[in-house]
């Protein structure tokens, strides 16, 4: 995004402001006029100030043009590095500068082209460094940073340039502004040389003859070459215009520069019927900062420079602080979201605890049942006891007995014990258990495991002879159908 300049113009008359992009053609973005009700310094920066306010302007740097100038001279310099044509043209200011002239000045320059030599003709504006400093602290005064502080002159030069086929023909700028009338001789679209007049403030007239006799020191010196365009601007009247053409009997138009007016929008058309009284403002902001002679002291750029680099950390710190609040907002909210879901989540489980021990003990029960069931509801399982208690030897216990379903098998172990006095006696025991148990209906594939068949020696201690033999048998049961009368 091209960036916007305000260009300031301030007359012992009137005040023009108009915001500006420098892209090709320049846009105009906004535009402003008012009467100056007093030139007193403190009145000017107040109504300024009051008019910058209530025009919606976005420019945050702000140009403006001096009228007390020391001389604006062009030379013809070799075709050199710009360091070193910087060195040269100081070294020809001070040439050019009265032995008399003691105060601080500053200059800078512009290269304007090619003269017929092959040497760079260079534009420069000398000054003094106090006018530079009171323009810079008025610009301050109201809230801009000084972008460009430039001559009178060159910036009606840079609007001159403006002008489609200007190139082509002799011409000279004639901008009335306010007290003075500005001159600005143009031969093959260069700078040739200009002349400021004074204006009576009571009569406001033109100085005629004084305006001649420039006309023809400019065909002296191009050898009877005359002007053959003259464009007026500034505080030009119909009368002015008319009288300019009788007096010089050639081509006299109205300062019309090729500009982008689409920004303004419903004030375009009111724009074009004042254009010719913002050709100051115009030739401040229509070019890049680099290509304008700019009289900016280094001192005021260091000013400038500190400022934006202070702002730019306030306004890191203030981002830096926004980032942080927020995301310290992001994390107590989302911490603060976690802990209402883990809660929620907390009540719904404690809630559901009942529901799930209850679900638990019916799948025990289901487990139970479905076993109880499908062992022939109930009645295999009590005849197995009967059985196993049939056949059970007085010696002998049953430590554990569990019945599983396989399928359709349902798979029996038997754990237990016999008490005697002897492993002999006691092997005989569980031999005639397990006989039994193989000729029993109720069970098949029995194994009993030699491996389980553990004897336990008799306590002398504890005064017992008798003897312990423990043992553990697995089958089936046997798939029958057992009916009840």
């Amino acid at each position: 995004m091209v960036e916007r300049y305000l260009g300031i113009e301030v007359t012992p008359l009137h005040i023009r402001l108009i915001e500006m992009s420098p892209t090709a053609p320049p846009k105009v973005h906004n535009f402003f006029s008012a009467n100056l009700f007093s030139a007193h310094s403190e009145n000017v920066s107040q109504q300024l100030s009051s008019a910058i306010s209530n025009t919606n302007i976005k420019a945050r740097k702000a140009r403006i043009a001096m009228s007390e100038t020391l001389t604006h001279r062009v030379f013809a310099l070799p075709p050199i590095p710009e360091k070193e044509l910087d060195i040269l043209v100081g070294k020809e200011v001070k040439n050019i500068l009265p032995a008399t002239q003691t105060q601080e000045t500053v200059f800078d320059w512009q290269i304007i082209g090619d003269d017929e030599g092959g040497k760079k003709s260079v534009l420069t504006a000398v000054v003094l460094s106090s006018e530079v400093r009171k323009q810079a602290g008025f610009v301050d005064a109201v809230g801009f940073s000084p972008d460009l502080i430039t001559t009178i002159p060159c910036a009606l030069y840079n609007s001159l340039k403006l002008i489609e086929g200007i190139h082509s023909k002799p011409s000279v700028l004639l901008h009335f502004g306010g007290l003075k009338i500005y001159a600005i001789f143009m031969r093959k679209g260069k700078w040739v040389f200009h002349r400021e007049f004074e204006q009576d403030p009571n009569s406001r007239g033109v100085p005629w003859q004084e305006i001649i006799r420039t006309f023809l020191y400019y065909q002296q010196l191009f050898k009877g070459e005359a002007v053959e365009k003259i464009i007026v601007s500034g505080s030009v009247t119909a009368e002015i215009e008319k009288a300019c053409s009788e007096v010089f009997k050639i081509q006299v138009e109205r300062f019309s520069p090729a500009l982008d007016l689409s920004p303004l929008k419903g004030r375009s058309e009111e724009f074009r019927q004042v254009i010719s009284e913002y050709a100051l403002s115009i030739g401040l902001t229509s070019n890049a900062t680099k290509d304008c002679i700019n009289l900016v002291l280094p001192e005021i750029t260091k000013k400038i420079r500190a400022k934006i680099i202070n702002k730019c950390a306030v306004m890191g710190l203030a981002f830096i602080i926004v980032i942080m609040g927020i995301s310290y907002w992001r994390l107590l909210s989302a911490v603060s979201c976690c802990e209402r879901v883990y809660l929620k989540k907390k009540q719904e489980l404690a809630s559901l605890e009942p529901y799930l021990a209850a679900k638990k003990k019916q799948d025990i029960y289901r487990e139970n049942q479905s076993l109880l069931w499908n062992i022939d509801n109930h009645s295999a399982w009590m005849e197995t006891l009967r059985e196993l208690n049939r056949i059970i030897a007085p010696e002998m216990v049953f430590q554990n007995l569990s019945m599983k379903r396989d399928g359709e098998k349902v798979a029996i172990n038997i754990k237990g014990g016999v008490f005697t006095a002897d492993n002999t006696a006691g092997l005989e025991i569980i031999n005639r258990f397990y006989s039994q148990l193989t000729t029993s209906l109720f069970f098949t594939k029995l194994a009993i495991n030699p491996d389980n068949i553990i004897f336990t020696q008799p306590n002398d201690a504890e005064g017992s002879n008798t003897a312990h033999l423990s043992f553990e048998i697995s089958g089936e049961l046997s798939p029958l159908e057992i009916e009840y009368e």
